[in-house]
This record gives structure tokens, C-alpha cells and sequence, in this order.
């Protein structure tokens, strides 16, 4: 009877050996494929970013001092920077090889850059010369947000598949993230400025 048992179990163990190693080759194939995408993602994504920065950054001054001219010769606020497309990944990667949520992220990100596009060309209607706050304000906080996500999935990549830290040789003092966090900042500190010059005002009316 124990012959029988071993014997069984012997079988059992020996269907099982072809499976467990079918199971891991294919396991070390999707962490390579994993791989292999993140570093063409990360590479998508760096250039994206960098132009995130030059977006968040442009102020519609040329010189310091603003950029368009009416045929007047009145001055305005001008956009210097076209705005990126939405970020374009390759097609020749297995986007089933990651992590669900990075997944998602990763291919709602241009998504979320058309979307935003929409945000400021709507924002650009209600702005007007010669600041076009409204528009510049929607443009730097849009372009922040979309460089910073980038940025986090980036780093989430790099962190999730073993990648190296990236190296900035070329000129160690910037730093993109740091460049957008001010920027974002700059933004806000605009609006709390308008707020309060706002509240201001309605308290004086109301005490006349």
C-alpha cells in the first residue's frame, strides 16, 4: 500500500516539475518584458517632462519684458513655448507585463494632457490683455500637475523594476521636480494674493 502512496506521489511530483519550471521561465520572461518597458516609458516620459518645465515656466515675456506687440504698439503677454502633444509610447511593448495601477496611470496620462489642453483653452477665453492671467494661470498649473505625475511615474518605474537612479551630468543643479513644485507654489501664492486683494475690496465697499 505505501508503494502504491510513493509511487503516486513520485508521479505527481514528476507532472508537477515541468509545470513549476514552465511557470517560472515564463515568470522571468514577463519581469524582462516589464523591464524592457519601463525603460522605453521612462524615456518617453524624460522628454515629456522637460517640456512640462519649459510650459510651467514660459511667462509671455521676452527679454523680461512682454513678448507680443498689437499693431498699436501696445504690449502683451505672449506665449513663448508651444504646448506639448500628449505623451506617445511605443507600440511594441507588452503593457500586460506590469503592475495594474502603474498600467493605468501610465495610459491615462495623455488622456489626462488632452483633457488639460481643453482646460486652458477654456480658460482662455474668459482672459484678457494685456496679463491674460487667467490663461498663463491655467497653462502653469496644468503643465505642473502633468510634469509632476510624469515625474512620479517615473520614479515609480525605476523603483518597482530595479532601474538605476538617474544621473544628471549634464547640469547637476536642475531639477525638474524642484522646478515644478516652485512653479506650482507661484501659482498658489498668486491666488492667495488675489483672494485677499479681493476681500480687502469688498470690506472697504462695505464700509462706505
Amino acid at each position: 500500500m505505501s508503494e502504491a502512496i510513493f509511487g503516486f506521489i513520485g508521479v505527481l511530483v514528476g507532472s508537477l516539475i515541468p509545470w513549476v519550471r514552465e511557470w517560472l521561465n515564463e515568470n522571468r520572461l514577463r519581469e524582462k518584458h516589464a523591464a524592457y518597458l519601463a525603460v522605453q516609458i521612462i524615456c518617453v516620459l524624460d522628454e515629456y517632462i522637460g517640456k512640462c518645465c519649459e510650459v510651467a515656466g514660459d511667462d509671455g515675456t521676452s527679454m523680461g519684458q512682454p513678448a507680443g506687440r498689437t499693431k498699436d504698439g501696445e504690449a502683451y503677454y505672449d506665449p513663448q513655448v508651444l504646448p506639448p502633444k500628449p505623451p506617445c509610447y511605443p507600440d511594441d511593448v507588452d503593457w500586460k507585463s506590469i503592475d495594474n495601477n502603474l498600467m493605468y496611470r501610465l495610459l491615462a496620462l495623455p488622456n489626462n494632457a488632452r483633457k488639460t489642453d481643453l482646460y486652458i483653452d477654456a480658460s482662455s477665453e474668459h482672459a484678457f490683455p494685456p496679463d491674460y492671467e487667467e490663461f498663463f494661470e491655467a497653462r502653469w498649473e496644468g503643465y505642473v500637475n502633468l510634469g509632476l505625475e510624469a515625474i512620479k511615474l517615473k520614479e515609480e518605474l525605476r523603483k518597482k523594476y530595479g532601474l538605476p537612479e538617474e544621473k544628471l551630468e549634464l547640469n547637476p543643479n536642475w531639477n525638474a521636480k524642484q522646478h515644478l513644485e516652485a512653479q506650482r507654489d507661484k501659482v498658489k501664492k498668486i491666488r492667495t494674493q488675489r483672494a485677499a486683494a479681493f476681500q480687502n475690496m469688498t470690506k472697504k465697499i462695505g464700509t462706505k
